[in-house]
Parts: C-alpha cells; sequence; structure tokens
C-alpha cells in the first residue's frame, strides 16, 4: 500500500498513458529520493453538485488517481494510446498523438458539426470520448455533415455524462457511422472517480441494447433497491446503490464528513446510495430513468424525466427535450416539457400536438403533460447534463440556486420567457 514516484512512473507507463521523458529521468534519478504516501491518503479534491446545487468537494485517495483511472480506461475505450478525441467537459476536445507527445489540439463550447467531423478526418481520431447533449448537438445537423468527410479512422465511440437516449444512439450508430463502429454509452459519477456500469470493451464487447448504460464492469457491486433497502425484481424501478467499496470510491467531503456518511451511506444502510434511478433488465443490464428525486409522480404512477425525454426524441423534428414535474392539485404533478427543434423545424400548434400524441401512445393516459414549450437551449452544466432542478425553479418562480456551473446563462432566460408567455396565453376561466 505504499507508493512512491518510481512506481507511479512505471504504473503509467504499463498503463499506455503519456509520460513526460525529461520528467521521468528526474523522478528516476538516483539523486530523488522519492514520496511515500498511504494508498488511503488524499491524492485529488474535487468537485460536484448535489440536486440543490450546493457544492460537494470530494476527497479521492491516491487508489483513484493511479489504480482505478488507469486500468479502467483500456476496458472503456478512454486509453490514449493513438489517437484520441475527448468531445466533453463543456463539449471541449482535446487530441492527443503518443509520437508527438504532447496535446496538439482543444477547443471549448459546441463549434458546429463541421468543425467536429473535420477534427476527426484531419487527425485520423480512432476514438471519441463524448457526452449525449453532444450527440444531441450534432443531431439537430442531421446526418449530412457527416457525409463530407471521411471518418474511417474512427474504432469507437464511447458516451458519458448522461443517459444516451436510444433515439440518439440509433441515429449516431445508424446514420452518422453507417454500423461501422460501436457507440458505447457507460455510467458513473464524480464521485467514482471512474467507470462502474458500462460495456467492457477492452475485454470482449457485449451486445449494446440502446438506452441501456450496460452492466456492472469487472471489480464492481451494483444492485437497484427499493427505499427500505430491499432488492428490487428485474424490470423493477428502484435507487442504484453500490454493495461494495472500490478504490475509486470518494471517501469523504472536504469539511463535512458528517455530511458524506448522511448522503451517501445512511440512506440505504450498507451501501452506498447513488442517487440515480434505474431497473435492471433480465440479462442483467442497467437502464438509467433520471435521478431519484426527480422522478415524477403523476397520481399512482412514477415516470422517469429521461423516459419522457426518450420519447419526445422519437419524433424527426426534436433535437433536445428536458422536463419536470410541476405540482397539480388534482394528480399531485404533472409534467412539464421544454423541447428543443432540429434546424429547419419551427414549432407550431401541429407540431406540439404530435408531440403530446406521441407521448400519450408511449405512456398511455398516465403521461399528463401540462405544458410544452419550444426554446432554443436547455440549461445544462458544462458537462452536458440538463439542469432540471432549473427548469424547475423557473416553473415554481423560484430562485435556481447555484448556477456556477451553469453551460449558457442565457438558457434560464429561455426557459423563464416561454413559461412566461404560456402563463400570458392562458386565459383564465370563471367570472
Amino acid at each position: 500500500n505504499l507508493f512512491n514516484w518510481k512506481n507511479i512512473t512505471g504504473l503509467f507507463a504499463e498503463t499506455g498513458d503519456i509520460v513526460n521523458a525529461k520528467h521521468k529521468h528526474d523522478l528516476l534519478s538516483s539523486e530523488y529520493t522519492g514520496l511515500y504516501n498511504e494508498a488511503s491518503d488524499a491524492g485529488a479534491l474535487t468537485g460536484t453538485a448535489d440536486n440543490s446545487g450546493k457544492l460537494a468537494p470530494m476527497i479521492q485517495n491516491i487508489d483513484l488517481t493511479l489504480i482505478c483511472s488507469s486500468w479502467a480506461k483500456p476496458i472503456n475505450c478512454e486509453s490514449l494510446r493513438r489517437v484520441e478525441a475527448r468531445f466533453g467537459d463543456g463539449n471541449g476536445i482535446y487530441t492527443t498523438d503518443e509520437q508527438q507527445n504532447a496535446l496538439n489540439s482543444f477547443y471549448r463550447s459546441f463549434f458546429g458539426p463541421e468543425r467536429f467531423y473535420g477534427i476527426v478526418a484531419r487527425n485520423r481520431v480512432t476514438g471519441i470520448f463524448t457526452s449525449p447533449t453532444a450527440a444531441r448537438a450534432l443531431m439537430r445537423y442531421g446526418a449530412a455533415p457527416a457525409r463530407r468527410f471521411n471518418l474511417r479512422s474512427l474504432e469507437r465511440v464511447v458516451c458519458a455524462g448522461e443517459v444516451l437516449n436510444a433515439p440518439v444512439w440509433e441515429w449516431l450508430q445508424k446514420e452518422v457511422l453507417e454500423d461501422r463502429v460501436p457507440v458505447i454509452d457507460h455510467w458513473w459519477q464524480t464521485e467514482t472517480g471512474g467507470p462502474v456500469i458500462g460495456n467492457p470493451y477492452g475485454i470482449g464487447l457485449l451486445p449494446i441494447k440502446p438506452g441501456s448504460a450496460g452492466m456492472p464492469l469487472p471489480g464492481y457491486a451494483a444492485e437497484v433497491r427499493a427505499p427500505d433497502g430491499s432488492p428490487c425484481a428485474p424490470g423493477e424501478k428502484g435507487i442504484v446503490v453500490l454493495t461494495r467499496p472500490f478504490p475509486g470510491l470518494t471517501q469523504t467531503l472536504w469539511g463535512d464528513a458528517d455530511r458524506y456518511a448522511r448522503d451517501y451511506w445512511r440512506q440505504i444502510p450498507g451501501a452506498y446510495f447513488t442517487g440515480d434511478a434505474a431497473y435492471v433488465d433480465e440479462d442483467g443490464y442497467f437502464w438509467f430513468s433520471g435521478r431519484a428525486d426527480e422522478i415524477i409522480k403523476i397520481a399512482d404512477h412514477r415516470i422517469g424525466t429521461i423516459e419522457v425525454e426518450t420519447s419526445f426524441l422519437r419524433h424527426p423534428a426534436v433535437a433536445e427535450a428536458g422536463v419536470t414535474g410541476r405540482p397539480d392539485p388534482l394528480r399531485g404533478e404533472v409534467i412539464s416539457a421544454f423541447v428543443v427543434l432540429k434546424v429547419g423545424h419551427q414549432p407550431s400548434d401541429a407540431l406540439k400536438r404530435e408531440l403530446l400524441e406521441m407521448v400519450r401512445r408511449d405512456f398511455g393516459p398516465v403521461a399528463v403533460i401540462g405544458d410544452l414549450h419550444f426554446v432554443g437551449m436547455l440549461p445544462k452544466t458544462r458537462s452536458g447534463k440538463i439542469m432540471r432542478r432549473v427548469l424547475k425553479a423557473v416553473i415554481l418562480n423560484r430562485d435556481p440556486g447555484d448556477v456556477s456551473t451553469i453551460e449558457d446563462e442565457g438558457s434560464i432566460e429561455e426557459a423563464r420567457g416561454a413559461w412566461a408567455q404560456m402563463q400570458a396565453e392562458v386565459i383564465p376561466s370563471g367570472g
């Protein structure tokens, strides 16, 4: 359990990561005595935010940065051994080439399909790690831009950050990549330090089920439990929990150990509480439906936000959708939906009716949509997650809380304006 810089450098070299030659020489010189740390010592301080927007600064240990991330990379197609591109972290991109042993290029924010596909073609990128948000942004422009570029260097595309909705997977897998290479979804959290549920590409690709994140990767134990801690049957929705700790799992919150124990380990005793809702099918695949505290409760029915958003995405005019529940005196909650259209499509009453009918066909009468708004963008974090709590704050006329991680603050005003317009158009009944 003791690490020094010689072992650290060797570990990175063995996993194929790039090691700066001069720095490596300095570390391995006979004059360098090395630093010794326990494997459980703090190795990184990373931040995430809970659903209220409150910052959760997490301490992750030496094991995370040296073991978990390293061995998980080849399993999840993220090792930078060849030419890799990452479209994520706010839809940024970097490409690396181990022959140059350097960072080649970096772009921030979404920059259009031509730049995206051009970088892949020009650098002969073999692997892409991106977010579903970036994929949906590309989908707004259709598959035509991709046809103008040679993308045959690609060997795989991996997504994470939110659920890769089945219609988006279908578009990317079938229309853009023409089934030449796999498009793989997987699930993890900032707190886990690395992928937990996915498809072990580096060992052997499992059959891909569009819309599913896959199954627990080697060394991880995940289950779906009811709020009382009892196991859920296949197909039954519940909360995803991790039943065995592992090196990458955050060990505490900075200056708030009580909150760490309360929020992560005491919700369901004996298990790590992820806060994500899902079910497991008969084959052991996990299907995520959103954050547990974002589940919409209509009468006696519970509907996941991602399930409703996926239904909207099945319509050929829709590029993105974000939904939340709003209070209703009769049903408890109804659905408020915010929809972004693809390029070339315009909002209309006829299109709104089509979308409402589509969701009704998918869910039946239980899916009551109280209002549907067309917007130009959705509030998202820089890592691509839809900020549904902001949508809820808009319809409830509340302060959205901390939005320091938001990608574009204009999206809040877009949503607020759409909601205000809808309210203005409602004709009061009665006298």
